[in-house]
């Protein structure tokens, strides 16, 4: 070999070798920035990033050992219990560990409901925890005050904390038919739409505070078909938690079954932030409010829908839906002439739904200065100042209605 050919060796070698040194210190540089992120980013980030399993923090770890502990013998605490059909329901005659929640013997919010004099008007809400509204005692709910400003009016709470529209509906039809109802109210979380296409809790709200299995509707061209939980007993669906099982178990029409991560980076730092930011911007409400042709759009109104003709068949001259933003939603809406969930009292007019906005009334009121956005909220639900701001909605719209049950001073 000649020495032009030796030097064209000898530096292809030394390319070589520069090559393999420039990559092996990307990798190196690679794993060590992810090893910063995984000691420094990770511990402070707030929410669970996928691949999202079986379970996603400590609280619902805590839920499943509260649960088998239970199985076990241990006395049952708090108001929640496991329903095959609804997912979960409270406990009738239950208190809250710290004495704020009562529920009756119907397994409602409230003490017994007393039967309806004649003429008396008969109001049945529905909904999620800002139906049942959490966080405050039971005379600072809306119901509550709506109670105490029309005394002719009996006022039901039947919201339950963590429900979709779906879980919502199916427990009116339960509960509708020994009512008597004159009005139903349908209490509308603006974070509903993505539990109305959910399954599996964690996976549309990994940061949530059980493991919870829930029945869905799925859209037909004649109309809802009910999607049920497949376990009958609470010890089923906590063995599925368990082993991981549900995740297969409730993977049929999950719409938030997606894998963000592929397998083989699944225990990389930096691989689940980038496929956190784009889970959680998927899940962002304004954008699945504002797609009305999408599948959580069309399904919630399809509820809506259901509800109104429940509501009709069960005798109530009117079923009404009350729209709740969270104090971020709200928030956003100070600072803007329009609300990402506008779209939606197009499509329920269509229909002759009447849409109670909740998030208006408050806008208004903060606007006038009635009160700040922190007066009318408390941790993350309407504080006893918001509930007031409610009933107060509500009493006029019913006086408008129903003007035989006014209440002058409103």
């Amino acid at each position: 070999m000649n020495s032009v050919a030796l030097k064209a060796a000898a530096s292809s070698k030394r390319g070589r070798r520069r090559w393999w040194v420039a990559a092996l210190a990307s990798v190196v540089a690679l794993v060590g920035f992810d090893l910063a992120v995984t000691a420094f980013v990770l511990p402070r980030y707030w929410r669970p990033l996928p691949p999202f399993g079986a379970l996603t923090n400590a609280a619902q770890e805590a839920w499943l050992l509260r649960q088998q502990a239970e199985a076990a013998g241990v006395h049952a605490s708090g108001i929640g219990r496991f329903d095959a059909e609804l997912g979960w329901a409270y406990r009738p005659r239950a208190v809250s560990d710290d004495g704020r929640y009562v529920i009756n013997s119907r397994g409602w919010r409230g003490a017994e409901p007393r039967a309806a004099r004649e003429g008396e008007l008969v109001v049945a809400a529905f909904g999620d925890s800002f139906t049942f509204c959490e966080e405050v005692g039971e005379d600072a709910t809306w119901e509550a005050q709506l109670q105490e400003r029309l005394p002719d009016v009996v006022v039901l709470n039947l919201g339950v904390g963590g429900y979709g529209t779906d879980q919502a509906l199916l427990r009116a039809r339960r509960e509708l038919p020994s009512l008597g109802a004159d009005v139903v109210l349908v209490g509308l979380l603006l974070e509903n739409i993505g539990r109305n296409v959910n399954r599996y809790r964690p996976l549309w709200y990994p940061n949530a505070d059980s493991p919870a299995a829930k029945p869905r509707f799925l859209l037909e061209d004649d109309g809802l078909e009910l999607l049920p939980i497949p376990y009958r007993s609470r010890d089923e669906l906590v063995q599925a938690v368990d082993t991981g099982a549900v995740l297969d178990d409730l993977a049929d029409h999950e719409y938030w079954a997606r894998r963000y991560v592929p397998g083989l980076l699944a225990n990389s730092s930096l691989a689940r932030l980038v496929a956190g930011r784009r889970a959680y911007a998927e899940r962002e409400l304004p954008r699945l409010w504002s797609d009305v042709d999408g599948e959580p759009f069309r399904t919630t109104v399809a509820l809506l829908e259901a509800f109104a003709e429940l509501g009709r068949a069960q005798g109530a001259g009117v079923t009404a839906v009350v729209l709740f933003p969270t104090g971020d939603d709200l928030e956003r809406a100070l600072d803007s002439d329009s609300r990402y969930w506008d779209g939606l009292q197009g499509a329920l007019a269509e229909r002759g739904i009447p849409l109670l906005d909740i998030g208006a009334a408050l806008l208004d009121a903060i606007r006038a200065g009635d009160g700040s956005l922190a007066s009318f909220y408390g941790a993350s639900h309407l504080s006893r100042s918001g509930n007031g701001t409610v009933a107060r909605m509500l009493d006029r719209w019913l006086r408008g209605r129903f003007p035989e049950h006014g209440n002058d001073d409103g």
